[in-house]
């Protein structure tokens, strides 16, 4: 079979652009083993709080905490769990692939304290806690993961109140104990 020369330049130059990718991606590849272990963490983000009459940004306050990377039995998933200080423990199922952490949607409070703005009442502030669904990703860096989590939708759990809660804008940095 005869290849015209024009076919076999634009074959070669398909070659020199996919090789490079895919011997890149094969370097990338990490193993549950290497994530599997202990994390410190530290969770911050800015989050969208929306009931009747307004909208408002504002900051969900730091959570710390350790994180346990465990290897589940099913091939590439792992049980991430996060052991928040002075809270409840979150268990959290994710699956590995390539560099990145791809986590299934889970259920968290989040305590949000806000600073009121109104001349009357400068300084008083109000904490309220929100049952959120996040989903997310993460990706893998040295000694460390970083998770980016996405509100899918959550709600205030205090009686008497109807605001809702959405982020595009947290992140969690956890950093692996030696």
């Amino acid at each position: 079979m005869k290849v015209k020369k024009n076919n076999r330049i634009a074959i070669i130059r398909s070659l020199l652009i996919v090789l490079p990718c895919l011997i890149m991606m094969s370097c990338n590849q990490i193993t549950i083993g290497e994530i599997v272990g202990t994390y410190s963490y530290k969770s911050s983000g800015i989050v969208t709080i929306s009931d009747n009459s307004s909208t408002y940004d504002t900051s969900i306050d730091n959570i710390i905490g350790t994180l346990d990377v465990k290897k589940l039995p099913k091939g590439d998933s792992v049980l991430l769990v996060f052991n928040e200080l002075n809270s409840d423990v979150v268990t959290v199922r994710a699956q590995v692939q390539g560099d990145s952490i791809f986590f299934d949607p889970y259920q968290k409070v989040y305590t949000i304290t806000t600073t009121s703005t109104n001349i009357f009442q400068v300084g008083s502030t109000t904490t309220s806690k929100y049952l959120v669904t996040l989903y997310g990703y993460g990706v893998v860096m040295d000694n460390s993961l970083i998770f980016y989590q996405r509100i899918l939708s959550g709600k205030v759990l205090q009686t008497g109140k109807t605001q809702s809660i959405r982020s595009n804008n947290i992140k969690t940095v956890a950093k692996k104990n030696r």
